[in-house]
């Protein structure tokens, strides 16, 4: 009967919260006091969970190799149930997120600019623009040719909204005269191209942060390129020029280091004054038939890795490349009809 009522006692007392250390009992009219019975850790699965979601719990049988957490699970756990002065003990388990409470992992931004290559073709694809490209202001690669087009491309106001290219920006064949329809620009991340644009006299563009390689071709009214580095001082890439009306690169005083070559041909640049900071080339200084060129005239430049001269006979003396200049590892150097050159030293 003792033994039957301490059973009943034990089995009462395991099932609260809190163990006790020890129990008194009142049998026969005497207070018999009887040890409790040591705590035994409830199981993994006893585990009471929450009832709104599933657990994931890890399966391994040592409890530390840890379960790995599914992407936008939440790390909670369960409690043992413990007798006073005994450590915690918890298992940790991981639950999806409850389905009334937004996604944890915020979603990639996507851009407006569907196609890596935007071509536009004609005046009414510009004049379009938004409409067909709705919110895109960063396209990857734009092209705007004007082969072909009637009426011709005139102005780019229909892109007025751009903020960026990120990549390329070409524009060819049109009857533009000014790029400044596209001041807004401030980044174009790997080539400017103009080429082909026989009425286009001024390039705008005063806004630019960042800006790679230069490429005009063609463009026999272009004079003027003010404004180009007002808001940069390197050229990353090279700077390709070639029959061109410019006279002068005073668009270009800011810049202080071309990251590739500086190639001008079939000018009438009669130096490179205007380029007074330029003090880096990191490629190659190659100028071609330029009649009207009487001095080279980059007295501050330090580096360069080359030079190619050809066909211009006003040029006496190249003594004025060599003031500051400080890298002796010249991969080329060459001269070519040069006939007006009387002095190297």
């Amino acid at each position: 009967m003792c033994k039957l009522f301490y059973c009943l006692v034990t089995t009462l007392i395991i099932g609260q919260a809190t163990v006790a250390q020890e129990i008194k009992v009142v049998y026969k009219n005497k207070t018999v006091t009887v040890a409790a019975p040591k705590e035994k850790p409830i199981s993994k699965q006893n585990v009471k969970r929450s009832p709104q979601n599933q657990t994931n719990v890890a399966k391994q049988r040592n409890i530390r190799q840890a379960a790995t957490p599914q992407r936008n699970f939440i790390k909670t756990s369960a409690k043992y149930q413990k007798r006073s002065g005994a450590p915690n003990r918890e298992l940790f388990t991981y639950l999806p997120p409850p389905t009334n409470y937004p996604r944890l992992v915020t979603a990639n931004k996507q851009t407006a600019c569907t196609a890596d290559t935007i071509i536009l073709n004609s005046q009414a694809q510009i004049d379009n623009f938004s409409t067909n490209y709705p919110a895109c202001t960063t396209p990857k690669y734009l092209v705007i040719d004007g082969a072909g087009a009637n009426p011709a491309i005139t102005n780019l106001t229909g892109l007025a909204g751009l903020t960026q290219v990120t990549n390329k920006l070409q524009i060819s064949n049109t009857s533009l005269t000014s790029l400044s329809a596209l001041n807004s620009l401030t980044y174009i991340g790997d080539t400017l191209q103009l080429d082909h644009n026989a009425l286009l006299t001024s390039t705008g563009l005063t806004n630019i942060t960042h800006l790679g390689a230069l490429y005009f071709v063609n463009m026999p009214a272009l004079t003027s390129i003010a404004g180009l580095s007002n808001q940069t001082d390197t050229i990353r890439g090279s700077i390709n020029m070639d029959s061109t009306g410019l006279t002068n690169l005073e668009g270009l005083s800011g810049i202080h280091c071309i990251l590739g070559a500086l190639r001008i041909g079939y000018g009438h640049l009669t130096s490179f004054s205007s380029l007074s900071n330029l003090n880096t080339i990191q490629g190659s200084l190659e100028v071609y038939h330029d009649t009207e060129m009487t001095s080279i005239g980059l007295h501050n430049l330090t580096t360069c890795n080359a030079f190619l001269f050809w066909d211009m006979p006003n040029i006496t003396s190249l003594e004025d490349i060599s003031h500051h200049l400080i890298n002796k590892d010249i991969t080329q150097f060459w001269m070519i009809d040069m006939n007006g050159l009387t002095d190297l030293s």
